[in-house]
């Protein structure tokens, strides 16, 4: 087999490959998996996801390129197509790599993907774009992510075209890694002060966040300190531990955290409770809650009681009702998470955002009805459409006119709080997008 096979380029054709012939795939599963069969170093960990994730993020600009120079694109096979992008990719936006050597080695993949008839016109368009390199990447400087023209169009009447261009730009940009601190286990001080005395990693405090820290560190390098299978801190994006802090639960109190996936902000939300309370973990995978309760022991956390069920019914059947608070952390879209899942765009629809909030709205009705008297109940989605956002929260209320009333945000002079919720943009505080927002049940 040739030399490449098992190589960082070679694995990046492989991922990308499924997103080509149409696959709903999340990029950073399958190239987690690939890092860890092929036990790669750190620099190919990096050069894996750089070149998956800058690909993804700049593919119709890629595509536009290379178009210029072949009239039949559509025509060539995904593993020619995809050597091709990669190579114009790394001429275009990253100048790290000597023009001849991106040649070469895309020269080269496509004859271990058994491709050789493609090699003279790789071989020519790369060559094509080399000879321009400097005039390409002056143009590319002025790039943002590309992003499906409705969704534009829609961030364009929310926050204007100039706001939409910084938006763009910054999604363009590698994801910032933000770490929680387990409060149950460490201060944060203390665990910052731990961190730098034994090893040489960047850190910072994030100002929104009590607890929260950003870092320059790699991922792969986070998970393998020992601090993190002791469960002295979790890596989770900055904003979403903002919105926990926003729902703010109480020691003592009983909760539902709603749709909880993986459990990173039920863990935060047992932090914030002292581990004294009571916290049921709704979601309908059962793999989720599996992954979720095997962490919670590291983390010093027993106070979180799993429950596999469909949020879009009612819970009565598991006891669950007259709790003080819940919070519905609703299935989305996830626009606001392109930073690190650049993919979204590309088998999202608009249909998509409206099939999504008929089910949100579902989850909260049921959900509502759980609540007792007087408790809170918030909504949170890691996206920025307005079916996901100002109009679930509409609709939502004129479903239930009576039964509540939504809670005045407006004393959060610290966030972009709108006439519907607090809304957090990825360009503004570098985090992944949300939207949050509370009623009171009357």
């Amino acid at each position: 087999m040739n030399t490449l096979s098992g190589k960082p380029r070679f694995d990046t054709i492989k991922v990308l490959c499924q997103l080509d012939v149409g696959k709903n795939v999340f990029l950073d599963q399958k190239y987690s998996a690939l890092i860890v069969s092929r036990e790669y170093g750190k620099a190919n960990r990096s050069l894996l996801v750089h070149l998956v994730r800058g690909v993804a993020k700049f593919r119709t600009s890629l595509d536009s390129i290379a178009r210029q120079y072949l009239s039949r694109w559509e025509r060539l096979s995904p593993v020619v197509r995809n050597a091709l992008r990669v190579g114009i990719f790394q001429l275009v936006l990253d100048l790290r790599t000597p023009s001849y050597a991106v040649v070469h080695e895309s020269v080269e993949l496509v004859r271990t993907f058994h491709e050789s008839w493609s090699v003279p016109l790789v071989n020519a368009v790369l060559r094509h774009v080399a000879d321009e390199r400097d005039r390409y990447h002056t143009e590319a400087a002025g790039w943002g992510m590309d992003c499906p023209d409705w969704l534009e169009q829609e961030w364009e009447q929310q926050i204007g075209r100039e706001e939409v261009q910084r938006l763009k730009k910054s999604l363009a940009l590698p994801p910032i890694l933000y770490l929680r601190v387990n409060t149950l286990k460490i201060t944060p001080e203390d665990f910052l002060s731990r961190m730098l005395n034994q090893y040489s990693l960047s850190f910072s405090s994030f100002s929104l966040v009590p607890g929260a820290l950003r870092t320059t560190a790699d991922y792969s390098e986070l998970v393998e300190l020992p601090e993190f299978g002791e469960g002295y801190f979790s890596i989770q994006d900055g904003a979403s531990q903002l919105m926990v802090h926003l729902f703010s639960p109480q020691p003592g109190e009983r909760v539902v955290d709603m749709c909880c996936g993986r459990g990173g902000k039920s863990v935060l939300m047992a932090q914030l409770m002292k581990n004294h309370g009571t916290l049921y973990a709704v979601d309908v995978n059962p793999d989720r809650l599996e992954r979720l309760m095997a962490g919670t022991m590291s983390m010093g956390v027993d106070i979180i009681h799993p429950v596999q069920a469909d949020a879009t019914k009612t819970l009565f059947e598991y006891d669950i009702k007259g709790v003080d608070r819940i919070f519905v952390d609703a299935p989305c879209s996830g626009f606001g998470t392109l930073r690190r899942n650049p993919e979204i765009t590309l088998h999202r629809t608009r249909e998509d955002c409206r099939i999504l909030a008929d089910r949100q709205v579902a989850i909260l009705e049921s959900s509502l009805s759980l609540l007792k008297p007087g408790g809170m109940i918030s909504y949170c989605v890691c996206t920025q459409t307005e079916e996901e956002t100002s109009d679930v929260v509409k609709v939502f209320e004129s479903h239930r006119p009576g039964e509540v009333e939504r809670i005045d945000l407006s004393d959060l002079t610290f966030l972009l709080v709108g006439s519907f919720g607090v809304d957090i943009w990825p360009y503004q505080y570098e985090t992944d997008g949300f939207f949050y927002t509370a009623w009171r049940k009357k």
